[in-house]
């Protein structure tokens, strides 16, 4: 099942990840401002973005927080957003917040990231795994049906 939520959720996260590993880490804003001239980004009291920072393709590749790495690489527009808010329910925290923690280490960020990858699950795909499972109780030919339908 093609699900475009999903595959561009997992991209973002994954595409951050290289990011970060490419151009390094950052704490503290979106990007390292004087590294690349960028404007400090405005974040709101509970980490929610609330606008991203000058992200049109201009070539610059600075050294980018979480949230910073998660919009630089967002091509649809969306998704950056929409992965700032699954990664802070995987966190159980803000991920400025936890980005910023002196304790997280640049290799922290990119392994939550790829995890973060691999383990989205988009709501269309929770109902599909979810109709499977089900699915998979019903006896079919390949799985026993005429036992089951023999009483065996």
């Amino acid at each position: 099942m093609k699900d475009n939520q999903g595959t561009a959720m997992r991209d973002c996260f994954r595409k951050a990840a290289e990011y970060i590993s490419e151009h390094g880490h950052y704490k503290g804003d979106y990007f390292k401002p004087e590294w690349s001239g960028l404007k400090p980004s405005l974040i709101s009291i509970d980490d929610s973005p609330l606008r991203p920072p000058a992200l049109d393709d201009d070539g610059l590749t600075p050294p980018a927080c979480a949230m910073g790495a998660l919009h630089k690489v967002d091509s649809s527009g969306w998704a950056s957003f929409a992965a700032i808010t699954a990664l802070s329910n995987r966190l159980g925290c803000g991920v400025s917040s936890w980005n910023d923690d002196p304790a997280t280490t640049a290799e922290d960020v990119i392994l939550e990231l790829k995890r973060a990858a691999d383990e989205y699950r988009s709501p269309v795909e929770k109902v599909a795994d979810a109709v499977m499972a089900e699915a998979r109780k019903v006896p079919t030919f390949e799985r026993g049906y005429i036992n089951a339908m023999q009483g065996g």
